[in-house]
């Protein structure tokens, strides 16, 4: 899958965020609920992904991206 030029500084660390976000990007217009979608994904595996390597932060007592945010 070719990755957007604005998402490829992640695919090295992150593939399957890099993926989402290119897919939400250019499929903004074609199929927004879907991008819609892919944003949250690769938003909730983003902030997920800080809670693993952080340890200074405890994690949330719900885990959702609401709990996380």
């Amino acid at each position: 899958m070719k990755l957007s030029a604005n998402f490829e500084f992640l695919n090295q660390e992150f593939p399957h965020v890099a993926e989402s976000a290119s897919y939400a990007e250019r499929h903004i217009y074609g199929d927004p609920r879907a991008s819609c979608f892919h944003a949250r994904h690769a938003l909730e595996r983003l902030v997920m992904r800080i809670y693993k390597v952080d340890n200074t932060l405890s994690p949330p007592e719900i885990t959702n991206l609401d709990g996380y945010l």
